[in-house]
């Protein structure tokens, strides 16, 4: 996908860096990251949308704790935390996850929720070769 050269958005300055980044597609922006489907199949990959809650904004500064809580979590229920960013935005953290299937994902979520720091949307996620053909 090419940014549009008469759309306004993208005739503004920006940096050389965001106009790369604005010319890629998010797979090319996905397909180097670690654990991003690399031929892996016995996982399921997931995308995270967190939102602290209220308790979890009080506690903030452990956030670094509640990452590792979270990495503890998916490794001691067969699954993985792969990648994490904290956002601008709508979701205050968005992370890549694998599980072995949805049941444990669900499990993981649920055990995840109950600490009450966050709340999450979770995403199947499906590679972009393997969506494709599907629908061809």
């Amino acid at each position: 996908m090419k940014v549009k050269e008469n759309a306004t958005w993208a005739t503004k300055p920006r940096s050389a860096g965001c106009r790369r980044l604005l010319e890629k597609t998010t797979w090319e922006i996905l397909k180097d990251t670690p654990g991003v489907h690399h031929g892996v199949e016995d996982m399921s990959t997931y995308i995270r949308l967190i939102r602290l809650t209220a308790e979890g904004r009080k506690a903030i500064k452990e956030a670094k704790s509640v990452v590792e809580m979270a990495a503890k979590m998916f490794k001691e229920n067969g699954g993985r935390l792969v990648s994490s960013w904290g956002t601008l935005g709508s979701y205050d953290f968005v992370a890549v996850v694998e599980a072995p299937d949805d049941k444990t994902m669900m499990k993981i979520s649920a055990l995840i929720s109950s600490t009450g720091v966050v709340v999450a949307e979770t995403l199947p996620a499906v590679p972009m070769d393997r969506f494709l053909e599907s629908v061809g």
